[in-house]
């Protein structure tokens, strides 16, 4: 992750939080929450990675709400999460074309990649 500093989120409370393994594959994720008073605390972004723990990761989601996007709060999570990967060889992310310079601000770069989506599963 060498190159452009990413900014820290002044936002209060990133915090890591490991949920329990679902279908086999840990996932570890962080959350960022924000709120005024005690006990408005919400999640307003998360990532997510599943990995072997050896080799690779991938991060199939990156969320944040839209009225909190563009406060670096994505940034900050995407920045912690590969700090937590960083001993593995990959770390690999599928996204739209056009939040591939997103990505490339961690020093992304692109690829190629098939996939297969069975729709019908989320039913």
């Amino acid at each position: 992750m060498a190159g452009a500093a990413v900014p820290r989120h002044p936002a209060r409370g990133v915090a890591r939080q490991q949920p329990p393994d679902h279908r086999g594959g840990g996932r570890t994720w962080w959350c960022t929450r924000s709120g005024s008073a005690p006990g408005a605390e919400r999640v307003v972004g998360f990532v997510t990675a599943v990995s072997d723990g050896v080799l690779a990761a991938y991060l199939p989601l990156l969320e944040v709400l839209p009225e909190f996007q563009g406060q670096g709060i994505g940034s900050e999570l995407v920045r912690r999460m590969l700090d937590l990967l960083g001993g593995l060889y990959m770390v690999d992310v599928v996204t739209d074309p056009d939040v591939v310079p997103f990505y490339e601000r961690f020093g992304m770069v692109p690829g190629t990649a098939l996939m297969l989506r069975r729709r019908d599963l989320l039913r």
